[in-house]
């Protein structure tokens, strides 16, 4: 989605996805759109924090168990992907292994080569403890300038969150809208352009 639609506006993206059918889906949309070749660099891989190149057992089902297939994949990390100079925006959306994304690419944000990223998770699903290591992560390892949340089918964001925000952070969940976004800016420009969002107050975001 996103990737593609950066591509339409000539902008180059990497889309790493493990799913064969989706990248059927993919490969012919770039086709049928006529994107340059040297625009989408397409990867049927996992990302993951395992050694680049591990077999990975891949489950796909769509939501039905009776259209389930399993097969095997190729784990890639972030940081041995040939990206350009920087990334302006890296955008996550995983089921479940979110840190291990993050911690694939933790070279990229040490080198400060990544400037904005979006991440989503799912408030039920996760564990208070493992959204806990998540958000630990995102704000004291990688160290992003500002940080943001979100509601994905809303076009608002709120923030910038406190620490005092990121400290309950993980005991919230909505069992109504359980998957939130996070936005983090790692601009050192970004107190330079402000950015439009609404004071965030967690009792009323999570409903």
């Amino acid at each position: 989605e996103l990737g593609l639609y950066a591509t339409a506006c000539g902008c180059s993206a990497h889309i790493f996805e493990p799913d064969r059918t989706m990248i059927k889906l993919i490969s012919s949309t770039i086709t049928k759109n006529v994107f340059p070749t040297a625009a989408v660099h397409l990867y049927n891989n996992v990302v993951s924090d395992l050694p680049t190149n591990s077999t990975v057992d891949f489950t796909s089902s769509n939501g039905k168990t009776a259209d389930s297939d399993s097969y095997k994949v190729q784990s890639i990390q972030l940081d041995d992907v040939s990206w350009p100079s920087s990334i302006f925006l890296l955008k996550i959306d995983v089921d479940n292994s979110e840190l291990n994304v993050l911690r694939s690419g933790e070279k990229l944000f040490r080198e400060k080569r990544v400037l904005h990223l979006i991440l989503k998770y799912d408030t039920v699903k996760n564990d208070q403890s493992k959204k806990e290591t998540l958000i630990r992560y995102l704000r004291t390892t990688l160290k992003p300038k500002r940080v943001y949340i979100f509601h994905p089918t809303e076009e608002k964001l709120y923030g910038p969150l406190k620490l005092i925000h990121f400290n309950e952070l993980s005991k919230r969940k909505d069992e109504k809208r359980r998957v939130v976004g996070l936005y983090a800016s790692f601009d050192k420009n970004v107190n330079k352009a402000p950015i439009k969002a609404e004071q965030y107050n967690a009792d009323a975001f999570f409903g």
